[in-house]
């Protein structure tokens, strides 16, 4: 296989320049900024070119001041100026290193804000599903008018719902969790989207929404690009280590053809994360 694999800087608190450099320094050199510090994207690509490191933008990179969250099943998103000024730094990004996708999270069916992120006692109201796709719809249209422009194409990310939380609400507020949802999400008004599919995500939402693991993998796979993979107790999604044992590094063998794999882990311990790249490496040889 010969598919890029990224670390994430998803839970690191080193900093972004610092996180770069780090990697740089133990032979990571490709880095998949999702979060990090406020910071001039200009000065971000200075760094990654003095050190011949190949980064891409994911979901809420680069943050704003005011912990602003993408949800693409909020209505008129076009007219979003936190939203256009993330999705024009990307397109910058993306274009710069020769990256193909731009990727970021499936909607939600409530008003989350960045301190919901990971939390079970939410008591947002649920707005109507129907409403909440069609509005993604509008949305996945509006981006890939912009970004195809610049040659790039659009993934989307699964979503993923706790047990926690489901057996509070009694219900599933998140889009493409659901393994046939996310097939009839993708597959209506030939929105020209496929999945960046992340299976802690499936992991924890099989459990939940009591699908079977590996046949959600197998199901989703033809409309797979990319993955990004971490490990959990399959009840809350915690960006844990995996082992060459796991269910999570298990299912890379049912994917073919990725354009790249992320490691998601949130481990500040820079050699444990390239230890899980060689883990990748190892599987994606058989």
């Amino acid at each position: 296989m010969n598919e890029l694999i990224f670390v994430s800087s998803g839970g690191s608190k080193r900093g972004t320049l610092n996180f770069m450099e780090g990697c740089s320094k133990i032979g990571i050199s490709n880095i998949e900024l999702s979060s990090g510090d406020l910071i001039n994207i200009e000065g971000v690509i200075k760094s990654a070119e003095q050190k011949n490191l190949i980064v891409q933008p994911h979901n809420y990179f680069p943050p704003q001041e005011n912990n602003y969250i993408i949800n693409l099943a909020n209505p008129d998103l076009s007219n979003d100026k936190y939203f256009n000024r993330i999705l024009n730094s990307q397109i910058i990004i993306a274009n710069h290193f020769k990256r193909k996708f731009l990727h970021f999270h499936a909607g939600y069916c409530i008003d989350l804000k960045a301190k919901d992120l990971g939390s079970e006692n939410l008591n947002l109201k649920i707005l109507d599903r129907n409403d909440c796709i069609n509005n993604f719809h509008e949305n996945v249209s509006y981006i890939n008018s912009i970004i195809k422009i610049h040659g790039l194409s659009l993934l989307i990310e699964n979503n993923v719902l706790n047990s926690a939380l489901f057996n509070k609400l009694k219900q599933n507020p998140f889009l493409c969790c659901d393994p046939y949802e996310t097939l009839e999400i993708f597959e209506n008004k030939n929105l020209d989207i496929n999945l960046l599919l992340d299976l802690a995500h499936l992991k924890v939402s099989s459990n939940s929404l009591g699908f079977d693991f590996f046949n959600a993998v197998e199901l989703l796979a033809p409309i797979t690009q990319a993955v990004h993979i971490s490990d959990n107790d399959g009840k809350k999604d915690s960006n844990e280590i995996f082992n060459d044992q796991s269910d999570v590094l298990q299912a890379l063998q049912l994917l073919d053809d990725l354009n790249f794999i992320t490691v998601e882990v949130y481990n500040d311990d820079l050699d444990i994360l390239k230890n899980q790249i060689d883990l990748i490496k190892k599987i994606r040889k058989k």
